[in-house]
């Protein structure tokens, strides 16, 4: 399990808010707090997941996690751990040119790791349709977040 000091206090403000957010704790500094998160940008998102990779930001999914913020599963899994209550939901690009769409969409699935493409694929790919994985079937791959 992940040690996350005062992790439990920062989820129940977390969930409460429809927000990311982020929080001084845990040892390796930073931890980056995911709840109701709907994302955005594939662009926007990559940097954000950039920085917490070279910075090893401590990732923490307590929430949903959609769209574009579902990058942040590309981390490594030391730098991840998953609360009850996570969930991720995902579509394939969408908003800008067709060919920026093909783009965004290639990128997402190139950067998942294998349990989560394998997933996207049994499901019938990415799609314009919402397709929800559950923190039953993600706490298989994630470590669980300690909260005490």
């Amino acid at each position: 399990m992940l040690s996350l000091k005062g992790i439990a206090a920062a989820i129940a403000l977390t969930c409460l808010t429809a927000t990311t957010t982020t929080a001084n704790t845990g040892s390796n500094g930073q931890v980056l707090l995911i709840g109701r998160d709907n994302g955005g940008s594939v662009v926007e998102y990559a940097q954000r997941v950039a920085r917490a990779r070279n910075q090893q930001t401590l990732v923490a999914f307590n929430g949903p996690c959609a769209s574009a913020c579902t990058l942040f599963l590309s981390l490594s899994p030391s730098q991840t751990c998953i609360a009850p209550g996570a969930s991720f939901h995902f579509h394939r690009a969408f908003g800008a040119r067709s060919d920026m769409n093909k783009w965004g969409t290639d990128y997402l699935v190139k950067r998942y790791p294998a349990w989560v493409r394998q997933w996207i694929s049994q499901q019938g790919g990415l799609s314009s349709r919402l397709k929800r994985m559950d923190y039953s079937y993600a706490a298989q791959y994630l470590r669980p977040c300690r909260t005490a």
